[in-house]
């Protein structure tokens, strides 16, 4: 039975050098690190730190490669949060 559509809301993401973009999101409380497309950043000609890594996701067996991480500011009405976001080319 289908219960409705994927909740999602809009947070504006800003960057150290004050480049921001509004992008819709899929809110998952119960996550531990907040994963980006690369190919979001790649639009919006924003850097992000190069390594190579590994995620394992919550059924804790599949797994997921991450390119980089960013640090980035996420807005959602009047609350602010810096975080440290994952990129990724698997999304």
């Amino acid at each position: 039975k289908a219960y409705g559509a994927t909740p999602r809301a809009t947070i504006t993401f800003s960057t150290k050098n004050n480049t921001s973009f509004p992008f819709d999101v899929i809110p998952d409380t119960g996550a531990t690190k907040s994963i980006m497309s690369a190919d979001i950043l790649k639009e919006r000609n924003i850097p992000f730190k190069r390594s190579k890594a590994v995620i394992t996701l919550a059924d804790s067996t599949s797994t997921m490669a991450a390119e980089g991480k960013v640090n980035l500011t996420a807005t959602f009405g009047e609350y602010k949060a810096d975080i440290e976001v994952i990129v990724t080319s698997s999304l």
